[in-house]
């Protein structure tokens, strides 16, 4: 008998075939099983299994902007002492440190790290927008009753004009000009506005553009509300500490059909450098409730028309 007809028995083929197939299927099964245990551990990597505590990501970008207060506070801070503060790895600090680094938050050093230019300013204007935040909207709430679909307008920079674009970015049909790029940064996506930004230098710590551009730019416009701040405001005007940014802040309120200063109540007889208007020279100013009854009575006497846009954190002083 032949070699082959002795293996030549019915349905084995056929049983093989069955046995192969039945096989595949069950390692089929297994990598489909080791693929969904794979995705069920990365989401359980990504995210703490403690209730309530957030994604690794968020995480992540907590302890970013932490890295970054801390190093405001500072001025430096090292790996080691980041590693202690965060109760993570050196190797996670160091990833962190690489990450903000590219972000031009910060600039690396050997075993550590100081905050970057960029850092610098951005955490300044940062925390200049969260002192008097309350008064802030009030004002901005107040300006936005002003503010009709049709409109032009110009804003200066500062906080509290930053705080009033961030007011005012759903009305329609606005159109805007600005000197600042913080106001230029959130408004430059809202459809409904056309927003203008004037050229110029950009002014150094500071995000907004200054110089004789800017300046002779602004006067090539009339807008229906010219809108600035001030640093100081006393009985004799409104003042800068900015000597730049006082032919701007004349430019600017030059093209006004109606003029309006906003300030918070901490601006008021407070010293200041340069002026750049009368309070006669200016319409309306908007500030806040946390206005003394002494600074109201000579407001009274020297500015055009104040309203005092009612904040919960504050009520007049004496």
């Amino acid at each position: 008998m032949a070699l082959s007809e002795s293996f030549n028995v019915p349905g084995l083929g056929s049983r093989i075939g069955q046995e192969a197939r039945a096989k595949a299927n069950i390692l089929a099964e297994k990598r489909g099983t080791d693929e969904l245990g794979n995705k069920i551990r990365e989401t359980r990597r990504l995210t703490s299994s403690k209730p309530g505590s957030l994604p690794r990501a968020e995480k992540m970008n907590v302890r970013h902007e932490r890295i970054v207060k801390l190093l405001s506070e500072n001025g430096e801070a090292s790996v080691h002492a980041l590693s202690d503060a965060f109760a993570v790895s050196a190797m996670t600090i160091r990833r962190d440190l690489l990450l903000l680094e590219q972000a031009g938050r910060l600039t690396r050093t050997h075993g550590g790290a100081v905050l970057s230019k960029l850092g610098i300013v951005e955490f300044a204007f940062e925390r200049q927008g969260k002192k008097y935040a309350a008064e802030k909207l009030a004002i901005a709430r107040e300006v936005a009753s002003l503010v009709q679909p049709g409109m032009s307008i110009s804003l200066d920079s500062g906080t509290t004009t930053l705080e009033i674009a961030k007011t005012i970015a759903g009305v329609d049909s606005l159109t805007v000009l600005t000197s600042s790029l913080a106001i230029a940064s959130v408004l430059y996506a809202h459809e409904n506005i056309e927003l203008v930004l004037l050229g110029g230098q950009a002014r150094s710590g500071s995000p907004d553009l200054t110089g004789w551009l800017t300046e002779e730019n602004a006067r090539q416009f009339h807008v229906d509300l010219a809108i600035v701040g001030a640093d100081g405001v006393s009985r004799h005007g409104a003042f800068t500490q900015a000597v730049d940014l006082t032919k701007v802040c004349q430019a600017i309120l030059a093209g006004g059909e109606k003029t309006i200063l906003v300030v918070d109540h901490s601006k008021f007889d407070k010293p200041s450098f340069a002026r750049f208007a009368t309070l006669k020279e200016i319409d309306h100013i908007i500030t806040d409730s946390g206005v003394s009854r002494r600074t109201r009575k000579w407001l009274s006497k020297h500015a055009n028309h104040t309203t005092y846009a009612r904040s919960a954190a504050r009520s007049p002083r004496d």
